[in-house]
């Protein structure tokens, strides 16, 4: 075999292997991003003593059916909520399960956020409201 078919087809093994590699980066970053949902809005009951949260864009206001919870928040890429700078306030409410005041991170699952401790137990849901 000559010298110049070696070098041609050796040209050409590199230009098919950089064509591949150029459709496939092509088409990863065509591939559409799988986003998480958001969680701006109201989660839980609006009656009396009963758990909600109120998502603004980076604020958390609501209430474990007796105190007053107030934060902000952020969004994972994995769709994981973390809550941050969370206060709340701390009267006596002997009638009223108050494990929202627990909250550490959270996860949307359809129309319900599923709410977690520091542990990472869940502790709680609220559904979309």
């Amino acid at each position: 075999m000559s010298q110049s078919l070696l070098v041609s087809r050796k040209l050409i093994s590199v230009a098919a292997i950089a064509g591949a590699m150029l459709l496939l980066s092509a088409c990863a970053s065509d591939a559409p991003v799988p986003t998480a949902p958001s969680p701006i809005g109201f989660w839980g009951s609006e009656e009396t003593d009963q758990p909600n949260l109120s998502f603004s864009a980076e604020a958390i206001n609501g209430t474990d059916g007796c105190n007053r919870l107030s934060g902000s928040w952020t969004q994972e890429e994995t769709g994981r909520i973390r809550f941050e700078d969370v206060a709340s306030t701390r009267m006596y409410c002997d009638w009223v399960n108050t494990w929202l005041a627990e909250l550490d991170s959270a996860v949307i699952d359809n129309d319900e956020l599923h709410v977690f401790n520091a542990s990472g137990v869940e502790i709680g849901t609220l559904a979309k409201n």
